[in-house]
């Protein structure tokens, strides 16, 4: 309880969380992940906030959240683009810096169909609870069963 409201309130000096609401690269599209940071959230320390825990914003992140809202997410290579953009500016200011990783046990039948990620497949991450799975769905295969 004091992590959730303590954290929302900016009262804290180091914090764990999830930096984002999806996992990192979930899927070509980084807009949920990078709007976490959109300056309009930002609220006072002692206020609650509706944003990055850490309060961090940037007006170069910022544009890059804006790019990535007026991107067409079908028009893969933009959204890409605009992504790594982000990326960089993530990388280089360090609003949160990752200490843990989420290791998941995916397991898939191949009765009905196939194609499924993994490491011999590693076409999008292989969780069907996350984003990912709409990027999934289109390359499963049918058997025919």
């Amino acid at each position: 309880e004091a992590s959730a409201s303590l954290g929302q309130t900016g009262d804290f000096d180091v914090s764990s969380d999830w930096p984002a609401y999806e996992p990192w690269g979930a899927g070509p599209d980084l807009y949920r992940t990078l709007n976490f940071f959109n300056s309009e959230y930002v609220s006072p320390v002692g206020d609650t906030t509706n944003g990055h825990y850490s309060r961090w914003s940037s007006p170069e992140m910022d544009a890059v959240i804006a790019t990535l809202r007026n991107t067409d997410p079908t028009d893969y290579q933009a959204t890409v683009d605009a992504g790594i953009e982000g990326l960089k500016i993530a990388v280089t200011e360090m609003p949160g810096i990752p200490t843990f990783g989420y290791t998941g046990f995916i397991t898939w039948d191949q009765t009905y169909w196939t194609n499924w990620p993994g490491a011999e497949n590693p076409y999008t991450q292989p969780y069907t609870h996350w984003g990912p799975f709409k990027y999934m769905t289109p390359f499963l295969e049918p058997t025919g069963r």
